[in-house]
């Protein structure tokens, strides 16, 4: 996509109106754009920033944060719901910002492995009525989990 004038001046808006820590909201209603394009705009922009900069503004932003939870938190602390959720929010802005709420990769151990073509035939013996019953790792076994040794 051509970037023209209009759409990078918008675009080095959006970015502006951010670091000042308006809302992605209040800049779509500003720029009069969608909020999902405000949310482009500013990480298309954000993209072209060199990394020191980009540090620099995730850590106005974490010190923006701070002083939030500063002047909260003494009515946090007395058991002011409201208080509380406003923390919630901003920890979990700081989860965001720093990317802590990442997933993270599980790792089985002694997983039994599963027959699945086995699995499939017995499923599929199932729906075609097959009175022989399910067959596990080459037995037959009835509908109760015995294994039939047959007649």
């Amino acid at each position: 996509m051509k970037r023209t004038f209009e759409t990078a001046e918008t675009a080095r808006k959006a970015l502006e109106l951010r670091r000042a820590g308006t809302s992605y909201r209040d800049i779509a209603h500003q720029l009069d754009i969608s909020l999902g394009h405000a949310h482009d705009l500013v990480r298309r922009e954000l993209a072209e920033v060199p990394v020191a900069d980009r540090i620099a503004l995730r850590n106005l932003e974490a010190e923006r944060l701070d002083m939030l939870q500063a002047i909260v938190w003494p009515q946090a602390r007395t058991g002011d719901l409201a208080a509380i959720k406003e923390i919630r929010a901003i920890s979990e802005s700081r989860r965001k910002l720093f990317g802590l709420d990442a997933p993270q990769q599980v790792e089985m151990h002694d997983v039994a492995p599963v027959d699945i073509l086995g699995t499939a035939r017995n499923i599929l013996a199932l729906i075609q009525g097959d009175e022989s019953g399910p067959i596990i790792d080459g037995e037959n076994f009835d509908e109760m989990g015995e294994l039939d040794d047959g007649p």
